[in-house]
């Protein structure tokens, strides 16, 4: 992820309201994370404002701060992880692809694992179907990576995300309409 670690794209605005944090606790997260960098600064650790505001500063909940301050540096979790279990290998002898995600989202857009596989995949020619928990994003933008995305909200007026019987009864529908819709039938461009 590329949020920097303060402000409106910071790791406390971004992850903490998928963490439950309500609008107060994010200002006071924010406010304690300015803190410590002021901290840091007063303490004449070089460059602590500047890495602050690297993208990549709030990856992981201020963890990829903590890196370049010891001296490491950013790179895509997402893509390390891929590289590192043979993603390209596998991806080459598939036919396709299913990946998860809770919440298909803007974040998603930003480096989150299923769309750096989604880009290993098209590179070589791979499809990819994508099922949610969730996904806020609109068809527009799922398509530059996903073939197909299935939402179990879309399923359900019952909230899944608290509900891990209610996920795993829907799951197995998704895999039925993956598999009658794109898989037995070749999933022609006409079936979008």
């Amino acid at each position: 992820m590329d949020n920097p670690l303060l402000g409106p794209a910071g790791t406390a605005a971004v992850y903490g309201p998928q963490k439950g944090a309500s609008a107060n606790d994010v200002r006071e997260l924010d406010g304690a994370l300015a803190g410590f960098v002021r901290r840091l600064e007063a303490a004449g650790v070089p460059e602590s404002a500047g890495l602050a505001d690297a993208p990549g500063a709030g990856a992981a909940g201020g963890l990829g701060y903590a890196g370049m301050l010891l001296g490491g540096r950013v790179c895509s979790g997402a893509d390390y992880f891929l590289t590192l279990l043979g993603a390209d290998e596998l991806l080459a002898r598939s036919d396709f692809v299913v990946t998860g995600e809770g919440s298909l989202d803007e974040q998603s857009l930003s480096g989150k694992l299923p769309v750096a596989l989604a880009r290993r995949a098209r590179r070589l020619g791979v499809t990819v179907h994508a099922l949610a928990g969730r996904c806020t994003l609109p068809a527009d933008r799922t398509a530059a990576h996903f073939r197909s995305v299935q939402a179990l909200t879309d399923l359900t007026d019952r909230d899944c995300a608290s509900d891990s019987a209610l996920s795993a009864h829907l799951l197995p529908q998704c895999g039925r309409t993956l598999a009658d819709r794109w898989i037995a039938r070749g999933g022609t461009e006409s079936d979008r």
